[in-house]
């Protein structure tokens, strides 16, 4: 699966006026489009029809999104969904902890209508390229991050990377400066004793991740 118009997509959100305008956006746009203002209710739906992408606000009144997410990542019939954020949050820690907790990207409300579909785009084609056990197993192995002693901006840096985003595209996701980033990958490597994204991921795969 790796275009938006053969793609079922799930949204939760609590204000209707965000799903009625996700809906207009995304309704003819995807093969099949789940809104749910229920965090509860979306949970229970998933564990039955799997959306391919789950679009989730984080600051809702019955339900936290960063607790959502880390529900889905560690439910093994779910945490190969990708899950991009959809908040008014726009704090360099605010969007580094939805990558802590396993979302894929950060979309800051109010957004662009074309900025989301191309960032949904992309998310699709690249999570249909990435092995996602390699990626979440990686990040929810306690024992495996204490050893190495990753911060949160590495953690961060680390889960973008072996999803394939380049350096740049890092840099704008965490409000880091390429440069940061570029020497936060350096800090991770030497951790690793590797050169390479493609030795990251085989690294992990050899240690069970």
């Amino acid at each position: 699966m790796n275009s938006l118009k053969n793609a079922t997509i799930l949204a939760i959100d609590d204000e209707p006026q965000i799903l009625s305008l996700l809906n207009k956006m995304l309704a003819n746009q995807c093969k099949n489009l789940i809104v749910e203002h229920d965090a509860n209710q979306a949970l229970a739906l998933m564990q039955n029809t799997q959306p391919d992408l789950l679009l989730l606000d984080i600051m809702m009144q019955k339900n936290c999104g960063y607790e959502i997410c880390q529900q889905i990542k560690a439910n093994q019939h779910t945490e190969h969904i990708p899950v991009i954020f959809l908040s008014s949050l726009a704090l360099s820690d605010d969007k580094v902890k939805g990558f802590e907790v396993g979302g894929v990207d950060f979309i800051t409300k109010p957004f662009d209508i074309a900025e989301v579909i191309a960032r949904i785009k992309s998310c699709l084609k690249t999570h249909q390229k990435i092995p996602t056990t390699s990626q979440v197993e990686l990040l929810k192995n306690a024992q495996f991050l204490e050893k190495y002693s990753f911060n949160k901006h590495e953690l961060a840096i680390l889960h973008l990377y072996i999803a394939g985003y380049k350096r740049s595209e890092i840099a704008e996701k965490t409000n880091l400066s390429e440069n940061t980033v570029k020497w936060y990958l350096k800090q991770i490597f030497q951790k690793f004793h590797i050169a390479s994204r493609a030795e990251l991921i085989e690294k992990a795969r050899e240690m069970g991740m």
